[in-house]
Order: structure tokens, then sequence, then C-alpha cells
């Protein structure tokens, strides 16, 4: 019988979080449980979020990450839709 690794998504919806977002990516990243993706999405954020983020995401090893993906909207939806987006894609 094969061993299956465990694996999960870790969904991070934001807006305007340009103190905190650098910080939420390493801490993400740092995940040691199994294989998983993260997905983050910005959610017409006005300040220096995305930059920060996309900044953080490039100084980070990714280990046990399979994928980062950062989705972008162009209007303000909402942490909930914004999660369902991603879920439902």
């Amino acid at each position: 019988m094969s061993q299956r690794m465990n694996s999960f998504l870790i969904i991070t919806p934001f807006r305007n979080a340009e103190r905190f977002i650098a910080e939420n990516a390493r801490r993400s990243l740092r995940q040691l449980y199994g294989e998983f993706r993260i997905v983050f999405v910005d959610d017409a954020s006005t300040d220096n979020s995305l930059a920060r983020l996309e900044e953080a995401i490039r100084q980070h090893p990714k280990t046990q990450c399979r994928e980062v993906h950062v989705e972008t909207n162009a209007v303000r939806q909402g942490s909930l839709a914004n999660t369902h987006q991603v879920i439902l894609k």
C-alpha cells in the first residue's frame, strides 16, 4: 500500500494589510506539516500590501509548499466572496 502525504490549502484574503501581510506570508510558508498550497487574494488594496507580499514570497525558500498563488481583485468583493472564489476554482 502506498503512503499518501497529507496536503492542505491556506487561503488568505486581505485588503490594505501592508503592515502585516509579509509576516503572514513568512509564517504560512514556514509550515512543516505535509505538502500544501497557499493562495493570497488581494481584495483591491489601495496600499502597498501586494508589493510587500510579493517581496516576502520571493525571499522565502519554498520547502514543503508546492505552490504560492496571488490573485488580485479590481473591485472590492469582501473576504467571504474571495474565499468562495478560490474554493470554487
